[in-house]
C-alpha cells in the first residue's frame, strides 16, 4: 500500500521552493538585472529599477505588466531550462517572437478582465491551445503549461486545477489508476482526487494546485526514487 503521507512529506521537505517560487530569483537575480540594464540602458533603466522591488504581492498596472512581459519573454530561457531544453534554440526563438506578437494583447486582456476571476489561468491555457497552427508543430502541452505559469506569475494568477501532461499524467495514473480524464478537459481537481482516492486526498489537500502538478510528476514511480527525484528537481535538474 502506498504511503501517501511519506510522498507528500518527502516533497515538502526535499523539494523546498517549487519552481514557481524560483521565478523571481531566476528573472531578477543580480546577474539578470545587470544584463537587462546593460542591454537596455536607455529604455529600461528606470522601469527595471522599479520592477526589481515588485512581487506578486503588488498587482502591477497594465502598463507596467506590459513592459515586464517583454522582459520576461526575453528572459524566458532562464526559467525551467530543463523543460525548454527539450526543443532547439531556433524553436525557442520562434516562441519568443510569437509571444511578442498578437497573442500579447490577448494575454493582457485576459489578465485584466475582472469578470473571469479564478479562471484566468485556464483562460490563458485555452488561449494557447487555440493557437494550434503554431504550437502543434513545435510544442507539447508541457511547454504551453510552463509558459503560462511563467507569464502569469507576476500577476498572481495560478492554476485552480491540475493539468495532466507528460510526467504529471504518469503520476496520476500511478496514484489514481482508476481515474480517467475527459478528453475535452484533460485536468483533475482535488474533488475528483477525493472521489477516487480518499487517502491520497487527505495527504495532498493542503498542496496548492501548482505544487500538486509538480508533486504528481515527481511521484510517478510511487515511493520508488521519490527522494532522489525531489532532490534533482530542487537543484533544477528535473
Amino acid at each position: 500500500m502506498t504511503d501517501y503521507k511519506y510522498l507528500v512529506d518527502t516533497y515538502n521537505e526535499v523539494r523546498g521552493d517549487s519552481y514557481l517560487e524560483q521565478i523571481p530569483k531566476k528573472v531578477f537575480g543580480t546577474d539578470a538585472m545587470n544584463e537587462i540594464k546593460e542591454k537596455n540602458q536607455q529604455d529600461y533603466k528606470l522601469l527595471v529599477e522599479k520592477l526589481e522591488f515588485l512581487s506578486v504581492k503588488n498587482k502591477l498596472s497594465k502598463e507596467d505588466y506590459s513592459m515586464l512581459y517583454d522582459i520576461l519573454v526575453d528572459k524566458s530561457d532562464d526559467f525551467n531550462k530543463s523543460h525548454k531544453g527539450m526543443v532547439s534554440e531556433s524553436i525557442r526563438e520562434n516562441l519568443r517572437k510569437f509571444l511578442k506578437g498578437d497573442i500579447k494583447t490577448d494575454i493582457l486582456n485576459i489578465l485584466y478582465d475582472s469578470s473571469n476571476g479564478i479562471d484566468k489561468f485556464d483562460d490563458l491555457f485555452r488561449l494557447f491551445l487555440k493557437k494550434t497552427s503554431f504550437f502543434s508543430k513545435n510544442f507539447k502541452s508541457l511547454t504551453i503549461y510552463d509558459t503560462v505559469v511563467y507569464l502569469a506569475y507576476f500577476n498572481n494568477v495560478k492554476p485552480n486545477k491540475v493539468y495532466l501532461h507528460t510526467g504529471t499524467l504518469d503520476g496520476v495514473r500511478t496514484l489514481i489508476p482508476k481515474f480517467t480524464a475527459p478528453e475535452e478537459d484533460y485536468t483533475i481537481t482535488k474533488e475528483q482526487i477525493k472521489q477516487n482516492n480518499q487517502d491520497l486526498y487527505t495527504a495532498i489537500v493542503d498542496l496548492e494546485y501548482y505544487k500538486l502538478e509538480d508533486f504528481f510528476c515527481l511521484a510517478k514511480d510511487g515511493e520508488v526514487n521519490m527522494h532522489d527525484r525531489c532532490l534533482q528537481a530542487a537543484k533544477g535538474a528535473c
